[in-house]
């Protein structure tokens, strides 16, 4: 097996152990395809990549999570999802600068709502207040704040 396909059979492998509730698993699957891509540079997986960087994410290692999804952002750098993700961490790391870069280009690229929300934090953190109600009208598309969730309404409760 090519080992191109064997870390895309890996990262297939760890996905259904999540699912499955093995985080363990799918954390042995994860660790052996990225060790894989590290030796073989033609094995690469942005899949891999991004998976653990949300694994990392979710155990609140987000320098971690930044590593792995700024390789998997080198190796498509106009995936939404990845940018996403990055810009998160970035977030979470409190480098607002390159958090808003990426979730831009993320909401650019055509991502959903939560990365414009991101975004909209990652503006109120470089205190670009402005830019975020700019940013805040175009997430609430004239709908009325007291009916969106919660954290929509702290979001816009930190601009007034």
């Amino acid at each position: 097996m090519k080992p191109t396909r064997l870390t895309r059979c890996l990262t297939i492998l760890a996905l259904a152990e999540l699912a499955s509730g093995n985080w363990d698993g799918a954390a042995r699957r994860v660790d052996l395809a990225i060790e894989l891509t590290t030796k073989n540079k033609t094995a690469g997986s942005p899949e891999m990549l991004v998976l653990a960087g949300l694994m990392e994410s979710w155990i609140h290692r987000p320098q971690d999570a930044a590593a792995f999804l700024s390789h998997a952002n080198r190796l498509e750098p106009k995936n939404k999802l990845v940018l996403q993700e990055l810009g998160r961490a970035y977030f979470e790391l409190r480098q607002y600068g390159p958090a808003d870069a990426c979730l831009k280009k993320s909401v650019a690229a055509g991502a959903g709502p939560e990365a414009r929300l991101l975004r909209i934090q990652a503006l109120i953190g470089k205190e670009k207040v402005d830019e975020a109600n700019a940013e805040m009208d175009l997430y609430l598309k004239g709908r009325a704040v007291k009916e969106m969730p919660l954290q929509v309404r702290m979001v816009w409760a930190q601009l007034q």
